[in-house]
């Protein structure tokens, strides 16, 4: 495992155990590519209770390779007694802590104290998932396999789904049962006819559309050409039969994004403008073909304008009343639904608001709203400012898809799966500026 770069670490001295360090080493590897594989699938919960019909606690596939992602690591650095840590960028450290000390401050004033406290345990695992990335340092090789693997299964099942107009019998792996006659299915509907959209091995088309879209952007400016070109095409058999809106048009911002800052980045790296300008451009293609579903006189279309601008309200009118610590952790839906009454949205409960600040601040306060801004805003704009290399520009790109996909849906900040990916973008990019400014440095005393 490499060691850190920056001064700032903690350091602590065991004896040494080389073989053991070794095989706890593979582990820590095998761990993280299979939670960085599982993580975008966001399939359905291997283990899952709940206290009450308000409430099920699930746990994944990645929640498992991840703790032993992690607690292999910690084995290996008390073995190791040579290793130390870094937060990586300081600021991103401090915005994952101050969202998980505001999650544990509201845990005895939410709505439900047990819900606020399991997501407080999951953030808890996001910042120690983003300590391990930012010192542990995944190869390229590791991190682009994984997701491009994820991506090519999710393209295979979702065009598996379109074809058949139904599930593929994959319950095993978390597969929802899907027919585009059960109510409540997401469709599009054609001269009248019901077409099912691909759900892959997520809980919604706008899901599986989404974690591609943040996945596939930065396979697309990191990959070498080959690899480009299947991870292009996987994406777009994603977007197409997912037909999520709010996913092409991130992509269509996301691939503007990853044009300007390629065209920007070091010398040694400006070719990459050039080489992304056939993926790229396909996407745009793509995005202005989608175009005419975005039309402002249909009458779904009107109803999901006004259902979106009613849940803004209604966010809004809970962020009023809890400004500071909000309802609690993941606890909306039940706090809305002791203020409006359920009964007027059966079967399918109270709605969520589509946009992860608003959720966010919702859930947690004010403050916690500003913290996600800060996190998602804050590489974009050093990214556009700096010279980035391909590893800074690719998470960057991730993050500004994501950007764009939380101010229309909000799986962004409520599903674990999306939690996962998202650190690891953060992660990868402090990382990449942190060895971007250290080259730099060396290569001024080597001027000198």
């Amino acid at each position: 495992m490499r060691a850190a770069i920056l001064a700032k670490h903690i350091v602590w001295s065991t004896p040494q155990g080389r073989g053991l360090a070794e095989v706890l080493e593979i582990v820590t590897g095998c761990g993280l590519w299979l939670t960085l594989f599982t993580a975008p699938l966001a399939a359905g919960g291997v283990v899952h209770w709940g206290p009450g019909s308000t409430f099920s606690f699930h746990l994944y596939w990645f929640d498992a390779t991840m703790a032993i992602t992690l607690a292999a690591w910690a084995v290996y650095l008390s073995i190791k007694g040579e290793s130390s840590l870094t937060v990586g960028c300081p600021w991103i450290a401090g915005g994952l802590a101050g969202l998980l000390g505001l999650a544990l401050a509201g845990v005895p004033f939410s709505v439900q104290p047990e819900v606020a406290l399991g997501m407080a345990a999951r953030l808890w695992g996001a910042v120690l998932l983003y300590l391990f990335l930012v010192n542990y340092r995944p190869s390229a090789l590791l991190v682009g396999s994984a997701l491009l693997s994820s991506l090519v299964l999710q393209a295979l099942v979702a065009l598996g789904q379109v074809a058949r107009q139904g599930s593929l019998g994959l319950k095993i792996l978390g597969e929802p049962r899907l027919n585009s006659a059960t109510p409540g299915i997401s469709v599009i509907v054609l001269d009248g006819h019901r077409w099912l959209r691909a759900y892959g091995l997520t809980n919604h088309p706008n899901l599986l559309a989404g974690l591609a879209a943040v996945t596939g952007i930065v396979l697309i400016a990191t990959l070498p050409k080959g690899r480009r070109a299947v991870s292009t095409v996987c994406l777009g058999i994603i977007l197409i039969c997912a037909a999520s809106r709010g996913a092409w048009l991130a992509m269509g911002l996301g691939a503007i994004f990853l044009w300007v800052s390629a065209a920007r980045g070091r010398p040694a790296r400006r070719t990459d403008a050039a080489r992304l300008r056939l993926p790229l451009g396909a996407i745009l293609v793509g995005v202005l073909a989608l175009l005419p579903r975005f039309n402002p006189t249909n009458r779904l279309e009107v109803q999901s304008l006004r259902a979106h601008v009613e849940e803004m309200g209604q966010a809004f009118g809970l962020i009023l009343h809890h400004p500071l610590l909000g309802v609690g952790a993941n606890c909306y839906p039940i706090a809305l639904g002791r203020v409006v009454s359920p009964a007027a949205y059966a079967p399918y409960g109270v709605p969520i608001v589509h946009n992860s600040v608003l959720l966010a601040g919702a859930e947690m306060g004010v403050p916690a709203a500003l913290l996600l801004c800060g996190l998602v805003v804050g590489p974009l704009v050093l990214t556009l400012m700096g010279r980035p290399g391909s590893g800074e520009i690719g998470a960057a790109a991730g993050l500004a898809v994501y950007a764009v996909l939380g101010l229309t849906d909000f799986s962004e900040w409520a599903s674990p799966g999306f939690r996962v990916v998202f650190v690891t973008l953060l992660a990868i990019w402090a990382t990449e500026r942190q060895l971007g400014a250290y080259s730099g440095k060396q290569a001024r005393k080597e001027g000198k």
